[in-house]
């Protein structure tokens, strides 16, 4: 683990299209769930689940290059919503689990592992066992990085910042 500030892991932290040919451990990849599992969420609904898709899995991503690096990475894991029945709550739900991907995400890069999140699509959802009050929030594609992006431009918080007159 590293010794790096959350504000650093934040700023640091890029989407990985590309990994080296290397397993991650077990214990890393436990870590990461367990620190997903801290993610705030409305009334401890705790509406999420994980599913480690096999090698052999065939996944669908909205482009090729999101594609490719699925299918490249040494571990793919399929973050699921619980759909509540309620659409107040499934909305806070959804929340929680992008908190819960964060958190993943950010553990991960803290261990030296990469990421990319990904929206599934029909053969990913199939691939994670879906059930019938269960959608695929999150497709990640995890790994030690191959090559780091560079930096891309943000937007200032200022400049989407509104505060009281």
């Amino acid at each position: 683990m590293s010794t790096a500030t959350a504000y650093e892991l934040i700023r640091s932290r890029r989407s990985i299209f590309s990994f080296e040919d290397r397993p991650v451990p077990r214990p890393l990849l436990q870590r990461c769930l367990q620190a997903a599992t801290w993610a705030p969420n409305r009334g401890l609904t705790q509406p999420w689940r994980f599913v480690v898709l096999p090698p052999a899995a065939v996944l669908d991503a909205p482009d090729e290059a999101t594609t490719l690096a699925l299918a490249a990475a040494p571990v793919r894991l399929a973050v699921l919503q619980r759909l509540a029945p309620d659409p107040a709550v499934r909305d806070a739900d959804r929340l929680a689990v992008g908190a819960a991907v964060q958190n993943l995400l950010l553990c991960a890069w803290d261990e030296g592992v990469g990421g990319l999140w990904a929206t599934a699509g029909p053969l990913a959802t199939a691939a994670a066992g879906a059930g019938a009050d269960e959608v695929v929030a999150a497709l990640l594609a995890l790994g030690y990085a191959e090559s780091v992006p560079p930096v891309r431009p943000r937007r200032r918080a200022q400049e989407l910042t509104t505060w009281p007159q």
